[in-house]
This record gives structure tokens, C-alpha cells and sequence, in this order.
């Protein structure tokens, strides 16, 4: 009994020391933009940031608006306290949903603005990390006509592209995961502002921590083929009819893909083969073929896998130009040897210059209603 009255007593006392906060008096950032400070040449300096936030609330007639405010600091840890003294409100991060980082800033690395983030509980580790093609706190505190939250918009935009594989998510934990892991470099969405929109720009690749280059939206799924096997999305294939020379495209939708990968060694070489296999129903043909004859089709389906063999092909050229092992080639090397063997392995130096083949097949599943 005066155990129970005891307990009793310390949930009463306990009780009287939490600290209620209103939730007007909360200012909930839903997104974060920083960009390298720019001199007054126009170049950075490389030490200082400018830091935007939005913080949005319901308005009179229960639309949206937002505040935005803005700081110059040294670091984005150092940014959160010169926000807090620009609002009445207590800035708070739990709402968190994009942090937004410009192209200029990106290539100088981005880990060491991503620790305060990392460190503060209050931030889940989904939130989407962006790379603008442009200046990020330009890009969210901008207004837009349409679009009563940019932040909102933002996060649904690239959410829907990566169910269609035409953006990566972006998630702050996959970043940091392939950043460590020394046999992949990360991917993130890259976003640019046009006029009064914002758009998918393609995706942003990086070496480390660091952006070097970008795969343009309309070659996304193509990448994607490359990086991993996938059940959506649409796929439009530019190819020459090797049966009279003329140039046809056809789009394939409800995509089902296989990528494998397999790595073979030769003497004190590597060389690798990328097997990808593209299942898909002709959504739309610009072109003369009759394509629901067996012999069309399996014409049309070799004239494809040639044409994207040499698509897929200049990407990963690309990409090895670069020196950004994107598609997680050295993961793959890796594995086919063994662990003090990688450890004196030079992948950074041998990348660039591995033997990288790549077979393609094209399976059409169906023609739809376009069949004659």
C-alpha cells in the first residue's frame, strides 16, 4: 500500500515537470535550403553557407502559408541558432521533409553539413535529401504560383518519380549507407526551378561526398535498368529498322526488368558483364512494321536490344569518366575476391579503365491495342 502511494506521488511530481508547449508557439520547418555563400565575384568561398528554411501554417481560410527565413553562418549547426532569433517562435525539426543542397555547395561534399542533421533525434532518417540545379534557397523561397507549399510539392514529386523509376529517393540514410560503403557511391534526386514550377532535372551523381556530374531525366530509367532490376515504369526506345534503315521509336510500358551482374578475372584484370533483361507491352509505335507477326516482332525486339545495348553503353562511359561507381560495380568486384585482396586492390584508379560489357534483350510482351 505505501509502495503504491509512493508511485503515485513521483507520477504526480513528474507530472508537474513537463513543459507544455502550445503548438502556435512551434515554428515546424518542413524544409531546409543551403547554398555556398557567393563573394561579391560571384565565386564561393567555401567556408560560409546561406541557410533558408520554410515554416508553414494555416492561414485565414485554411490555406497554407509559409514563413521563410534565411541566415549566413560557417556551418548549418551554428544556421539553426541564427534562425531561432529571427522568429518568436521555437524552431523545431521533426517535420523535417527535404533538405535541399545547391549544385556549387554539393561538389565541395556534402557530409559535413548533413552531422547536425544526423545527430538531432528529432530528424528521421527518410527525409529526402535534393540537389538543386541552381540555387536552393532560391529555389524554396521563391514563390510560385499554383502551389501553395513548395515543401509539399517537392517531396511528392520526387516520391511519385521514384515509384516510376525516374528519380532515386533520395533518403538521408541511403546516402549515408553507400557514402561508407566502399564498393557504390551514392545517387540523389537532382530538381531544377523553371519560371513559376520545379521540376526533375535527373539525378546527381557523386564520388564520396562530393557531386561530379548528373544523368539527364530522360536517360533516368535507362540508368535504372543498370542499377538494379525493377517491376514499373515506362521505357522509350529509339531504334533503326535493320529491315529497310528507317529510324522508329516505340514506348514500353508496365516494365519488368532483371539486371545481373557477373565479374571474371583474367590474369591481374577484371572484366565485367552487365545482363539486363526488359519485358514490357508496346504503349506507343511510331513506325511502319506489323508488329503482330511473329517475325515482327522478333525483328523489333533485336533492333531494341541493339539500340539500347549502345544506350547503356555511353552511360556507364559516362560514368566511369567520371570516376562515380554509381551502379555499385566495385560492390560486385569486390565480392569476387577476397578481403585482404581488396584492401591492396586499387578500385579507384582501375575503375575508370575496367572492361565493362553490357547485354541487353528485349522482350515484348504484348502490343496492345496499336496491333495491325
Amino acid at each position: 500500500m505505501y509502495r503504491r502511494g509512493f508511485m503515485l506521488l513521483l507520477l504526480l511530481l513528474l507530472t508537474g515537470c513537463i513543459k507544455e508547449q502550445k503548438l502556435e508557439d512551434l515554428g515546424m520547418v518542413n524544409s531546409a535550403a543551403v547554398d555556398a555563400l557567393k563573394q561579391e565575384d560571384g565565386d564561393s568561398n567555401g567556408k560560409k553557407i546561406t541557410v533558408a528554411v520554410g515554416i508553414p501554417r494555416i492561414g485565414l481560410g485554411g490555406q497554407t502559408e509559409v514563413t521563410n527565413l534565411q541566415t549566413e553562418s560557417e556551418s548549418t549547426k551554428e544556421a539553426r541558432r541564427k534562425l531561432s532569433l529571427k522568429t518568436s517562435q521555437i524552431l523545431v525539426s521533426g517535420q523535417l521533409q527535404n533538405l535541399i543542397f545547391g549544385k556549387d555547395l554539393a561538389a565541395s561534399g556534402l557530409l559535413r553539413y548533413l552531422d547536425s542533421y544526423r545527430r538531432d533525434y528529432s530528424v528521421g532518417e527518410k527525409i529526402h535529401i535534393i540537389i538543386a540545379n541552381g540555387s536552393a534557397v532560391k529555389l524554396l523561397t521563391d514563390q510560385y504560383p499554383g502551389i501553395p507549399s513548395i515543401s509539399e510539392h517537392i517531396s511528392t514529386l520526387v516520391e511519385q518519380k521514384g515509384k516510376i523509376n525516374e528519380a532515386p529517393p533520395g533518403r538521408l540514410y541511403e546516402f549515408v549507407r553507400d557514402y561508407y560503403d566502399d564498393g557504390i557511391d551514392p545517387i540523389l534526386p537532382l530538381i531544377a526551378q523553371e519560371k513559376d514550377y520545379v521540376e526533375i532535372d535527373g539525378i546527381a551523381l557523386f564520388d564520396g561526398d562530393s557531386y561530379k556530374g548528373k544523368i539527364a531525366s530522360d536517360e533516368s530509367v535507362q540508368f535504372f535498368l543498370l542499377l538494379r532490376s525493377m517491376k514499373n515504369g515506362e521505357l522509350l526506345i529509339k531504334f533503326t529498322n535493320s529491315a529497310n534503315g528507317s529510324h522508329e521509336r516505340a514506348m514500353l510500358s508496365q516494365l519488368i526488368t532483371k539486371r545481373s551482374i557477373s565479374v571474371k578475372q583474367v590474369d591481374a584484370s577484371y572484366k565485367v558483364t552487365l545482363n539486363v533483361r526488359v519485358s514490357g507491352i508496346i504503349l506507343e509505335y511510331d513506325g511502319n512494321q506489323k508488329i503482330n507477326k511473329d517475325k515482327a516482332f522478333t525483328q523489333m525486339e533485336q533492333d531494341m536490344s541493339k539500340a539500347l545495348r549502345e544506350e547503356l553503353q555511353l552511360i556507364v562511359s559516362r560514368l566511369q569518366a567520371l570516376g562515380t561507381d554509381s551502379l555499385g560495380i566495385g560492390s560486385a568486384v569486390r565480392n569476387s575476391m577476397s578481403y585482404e585482396d581488396w584492401k591492396r586492390f586499387d578500385w579507384r584508379t582501375i575503375y575508370p579503365k575496367l572492361p565493362v560489357t553490357i547485354n541487353v534483350d528485349v522482350n515484348i510482351r504484348d502490343a496492345g491495342m496499336i496491333q495491325s
